[in-house]
């Protein structure tokens, strides 16, 4: 392969994982809102569990029965009054800002008696209604985590299965670890070193780079060196099958290739054996010719098995429709044989012969 080849391949490719990578964040959003579906459809009480360190599956500290017996709901409100905000449509958003004036809240609640008397009840705590709220307000957060980590594993393996990307799979994820291992040990100064040149590329391109955005940047470094071990393992499957499936290959075209030669030798026979009767016709062959013209249409690139398939391909419609002359079968053997000891390929899968003549 010339330079300008390498070349075209090497800009084709990087245009592949650039796009991929301006589709990372998007699917990650996506993904996120389809788990955030897929748990609530299959089992909402998973995020009360998650939020009470798997005490609940229920809503023990602000569900609709509960607001009705204690007026915890109004409490909220009055608290969001006096913050002077408005109060917020979802439960993360109001937790997150109670939990931002945490004191004011609680001594709002302490206020509400009838509350205060459902927590001790229920043999609940203020701290585990303040660790719940935690836990909910961060829940979007711990989603996005989930699926910045199942992004990158679809992506790797779109890559992989599709694009037929895998040493360049396998030098991106060596390049991470070693980065990952390096900022591990030295506490983050590695990674660090980064920054300042990232930020001055930014400001080139006439944006803003902050620590904060570098910062998240890095975050995501675990999520993704998590997709390439889950890429490994997937390819080192695979890669097992593939080495099964190759090796039954082997076998089967060895067979094929040493059926051939006794074959032709008992023709050659057959014809010696009956000279005074050339009309002796042969209607099958024991030959595996169906699986032979399978590969070779795979390998049509190697102009012998692309003979092979025509050859192979005439013979059987030939025979199948009627019986053959001793004389022509041999012809096709022959033709068949010289075939494939001139294609490369074919002779690479034998497991005895290996690629030599």
């Amino acid at each position: 392969m010339n330079k300008s080849k390498l070349g075209d391949k090497f800009f084709i490719k990087s245009g592949i994982l650039l796009c991929m990578l301006v589709l990372y964040f998007p699917l990650c959003i996506g993904i996120s809102m389809l788990l955030i579906q897929v748990i609530n459809k299959i089992d909402p009480g998973a995020f009360y569990r998650y939020a009470t360190e798997n005490k609940y599956s229920e809503d023990v500290f602000f569900s609709i029965e509960i607001d009705a017996k204690t007026g915890v709901g109004d409490t909220i409100t009055a608290t969001f009054e006096i913050m002077e905000k408005e109060l917020p449509d979802n439960a993360q958003a109001i937790f997150h800002e109670l939990l931002k004036d945490e004191p004011l809240f609680l001594s709002q609640l302490e206020d509400n008696k009838a509350y205060m008397n459902y927590l001790v009840d229920s043999s609940l705590t203020v701290e585990e209604l303040t660790a719940y709220m935690k836990s909910i307000s961060n829940l979007s957060n711990e989603i996005l985590n989930g699926s910045f980590y199942f992004s990158a594993v679809i992506i790797l393996l779109i890559l992989y299965i599709f694009l037929r990307f895998r040493i360049e799979l396998y030098w991106l994820a060596g390049t991470l670890y070693v980065f990952s291992i390096l900022d591990g040990f030295t506490s983050g100064i590695f990674s660090s070193v980064f920054y300042n040149p990232m930020r001055l590329a930014s400001k080139m391109m006439g944006q803003v780079y902050t620590l904060d955005q570098y910062n998240m940047y890095i975050g995501f470094l675990p999520k993704i060196k998590e997709a390439f071990l889950t890429f490994i393992i997937f390819d080192t499957i695979g890669q097992i099958y593939r080495e099964k499936w190759e090796k039954r290959r082997s076998e089967r075209l060895t067979e094929i290739y040493y059926s051939l030669g006794l074959v032709l030798n008992m023709m050659r026979a057959l014809k010696t054996a009956n000279r005074n009767f050339p009309f002796i016709k042969i209607s099958k062959v024991n030959i595996d010719l169906h699986y032979l013209c399978k590969y070779a249409s795979k390998n049509r690139k190697d102009l012998a098995l692309k003979e092979v398939r025509e050859l192979t391909l005439i013979f059987l419609r030939e025979i199948e429709s009627s019986s053959l002359l001793v004389e022509d079968v041999i012809i096709f053997l022959e033709k068949l044989q010289t075939e494939l000891n001139e294609s490369d390929n074919f002779r690479s899968n034998l497991m005895y012969l290996g690629s030599s003549k």
